[in-house]
């Protein structure tokens, strides 16, 4: 009885053994399967490394608006920095390095409203969207035959002068049949810049081209200007006095500060600095003139009650 107890049990190992071989084996054979047609799947659906190669077009749209965007903020800075403008207008105070605008002049409101600013933004990039590009030089070291407006190069190869390139540049822009125009739109979470201008890349084995550029700068100039407006508003019930209550209002409530220099008997420039993801501030500059020519210091507390 004991040998016949001790052969089932032998045996019931036996078959457990068996059964557990097996189940290995048909998951082995299992996970192959699988492995086996995921890689057919991404094989059907991917294309390979020699269909993923770069056109001339894409490369130069590529190259394009990494300039358009590195521009574009540039743009931005620079412009905010003097009140709005790249070209700054008559109405306006020179202070190191910068023109900066007049925004409230002896009762009037100067302010430059959003179109102009979208303008000025566009100038900028006109200006300076050359520099970036370098004259294609990148392109022209590996073989390709470049024809683009003149407005995109830089004249640099004529002068070292910054002054005579420009004029040597809008020159060459009124005599060429090849256009070039930048614009800029002020969106709800950044500055849209297009660039409108065709480029004909030649490399032998036939012509490319290609002729819009679009970047989107990720500064968002609403809450700037919004507050500037605001403050204009201010300004226009207490004519000859720095806003100061509203100022110190707005950065609390909108998390930004602010500096006013003093900077001379009847005017004073204010600065407005917003903080901007992973970049530096924004720094939003204008000027105010006021009626102070009979006051020995600077009236920033407003009419008293």
């Amino acid at each position: 009885m004991r040998l016949k107890s001790s052969i089932m049990q032998m045996l019931k190992m036996t078959s457990k053994s068996q059964i557990s071989v097996f189940l290995v084996i048909v998951l082995i054979i299992l996970g192959v399967v699988i492995i086996a047609t995921q890689i057919q799947n991404q094989a059907t659906k991917e294309p390979s490394i020699s269909s993923l190669q770069v056109t001339p077009t894409l490369e130069m749209q590529q190259y394009v608006e990494s300039c358009l965007q590195d521009v574009g903020e540039r743009a931005i800075r620079y412009v905010m920095l003097q009140g709005g403008y790249y070209y700054p207008p008559d109405a306006s105070t020179s202070y190191f390095d910068v023109d900066v605008a007049t925004y409230w002049d002896h009762g009037d409101n100067l302010m430059p409203g959003r179109d102009e600013i979208e303008q000025e933004l566009a100038f900028f990039v006109e200006d300076n969207i050359a520099y970036c590009l370098r004259d294609f030089i990148d392109f022209e070291s590996q073989g390709y035959v470049i024809e683009a407006s003149p407005g995109l190069y830089s004249f640099a190869k004529e002068s070292d002068d910054y002054e005579v390139q420009r004029i040597l540049r809008d020159l060459a822009k009124r005599e060429s049949e090849t256009f070039m125009h930048a614009s800029s739109v002020i969106t709800g979470t950044g500055v849209l810049f297009t660039l409108q201008s065709p480029i004909i890349i030649d490399k032998g084995d036939g012509q490319y081209s290609v002729e819009s550029f679009n970047a989107l700068v990720g500064i968002n100039l609403n809450k700037p200007l919004q507050i500037a407006e605001y403050l204009m508003i201010s300004q226009q019930e207490a004519p000859d006095y720095v806003p100061l209550d509203a100022l110190a209002e707005l950065a609390y409530a909108n998390d930004f500060r602010f500096e006013i220099v003093h900077y001379d008997q009847n005017q004073v420039i204010v600065g407005l600095f917003f903080k901007q993801p992973l970049k530096d501030e924004l720094v939003y500059a204008y000027s105010n003139r006021y009626d102070w020519q009979d006051l020995g210091e600077l009236n920033l507390e407003g009419p008293q009650t």
